[in-house]
């Protein structure tokens, strides 16, 4: 599958969490991976915050096999309308704006996403969820 990972989705695959054992099925079925290069600030973020020997080399790893995805300053309307209608943090936004794009390019893309908040404005834009 073409899949868009959010942060919370990357880290389940470094950290044993609650969805962890998802997260593993997801990369397995992930064929080209696609994520807002936002995505490796929160990333090492949370990698420091968490701490752990492997961690760091890990997401290192894990963060050479992504497709980055960009947007400028222009489109930061578009941001602000996505935070006000689904009442999102700001990186919240960004994905769900990167995927939305992203998706009106490849057509379907299925979201690895295991923030609650994030997965139900996905699912009311139409956006498929793993």
């Amino acid at each position: 599958m073409k899949a868009y990972w959010d942060t919370s989705a990357l880290l389940k695959l470094i950290y044993t969490e609650p969805h962890s054992d998802r997260a593993v099925l997801a990369q397995q079925a992930s064929k080209q991976v696609f994520t807002w290069d936002w995505t490796r600030v929160e990333s090492n973020a949370g990698v420091a915050r968490r701490g752990g020997a492997h961690a760091r080399k890990a997401l290192l790893a894990l963060l050479s096999g992504i497709q980055w995805i960009k947007f400028d300053s222009q489109q930061y309307d578009s941001l602000i309308e996505l935070c006000v209608r689904h009442k999102l943090r700001s990186a919240d936004a960004g994905h769900l704006y990167c995927l939305m794009k992203l998706s009106e390019v490849l057509g379907e893309v299925t979201f690895v996403c295991f923030d609650s908040e994030l997965v139900k404005a996905a699912r009311k834009e139409g956006i498929k969820v793993f």
